[in-house]
């Protein structure tokens, strides 16, 4: 019998100031027109501990995360998870 191949689904995350801004291309903050988003918006998006609960919730896992120097002395994270279908 032929052993099945596991599958898994992959959602990239970016984050500043802990939070997370974007999961797989989409803003997670208020509804805003990104021609009009502040660097104050980011505060409207979840808190990335807060982020990372919710999905472990619903089978994500943590794979890595990246640390990218940014402008003004920041980090951008890059979160990298993984669940199986």
């Amino acid at each position: 019998m032929p052993s099945e191949e596991r599958q898994f689904d992959y959602q990239v995350c970016y984050g500043t100031a802990d939070r997370v801004t974007f999961a797989n291309g989409n803003w997670l903050g208020q509804d805003i027109p990104e021609s009009e988003r502040k660097p104050a918006d980011i505060q409207s998006c979840p808190l990335m501990w807060d982020y990372l609960n919710t999905a472990g919730a619903h089978g994500w896992e943590l794979v890595t995360v990246l640390e990218t120097p940014a402008a003004r002395g920041q980090l951008v994270r890059t979160y990298f998870l993984k669940r199986e279908r």
